[in-house]
């Protein structure tokens, strides 16, 4: 009885290890304007772990769209142009949204992924993804 007690304390400590989620992701397009319905796999993308913040380049010609999916309550996603001020993402966003306000527009769907379409012209080269700000 000992034995059985002690498997089953270290698979109740283990159990939160394997129901972790994946990290944040965002996925781009600049080859069709929309978020692979096609079948179209993204162009390129970007991801983290849960709420962990990152500015990257993007190296698209023009984004027309992108997905974010595991979004973190309280993370906001921010698409910036190629001017200078942009490289460290301090610049001012030409795309700016909190998932609460994706969330309250109805373009957030099962609470944790967001498709965003019509981005194109706007010359986007970078992204931010920051989290508490």
């Amino acid at each position: 009885m000992h034995a059985s007690s002690t498997v089953t304390r270290i698979a109740l400590t283990m159990l939160p290890l394997f129901s972790q989620t994946s990290g944040w992701l965002i996925e781009f397009w600049d080859t069709q304007p929309n978020c692979g319905d096609n079948g179209g796999a993204a162009d390129t993308e970007r991801g983290g772990l849960p709420c962990q913040e990152n500015c990257s380049l993007l190296g698209l010609e023009d984004v027309q769209a992108m997905l974010i999916s595991d979004w973190d309550d309280g993370c906001k996603v921010s698409l910036f142009d190629g001017s200078p001020s942009s490289a460290t993402c301090m610049g001012e966003p030409v795309w700016e949204k909190y998932k609460e306000e994706v969330a309250e527009d109805g373009n957030l769907a099962d609470n944790n992924y967001s498709c965003q379409v019509g981005l194109e012209g706007r010359g986007i080269r970078y992204v931010s993804y920051t989290c508490g700000k």
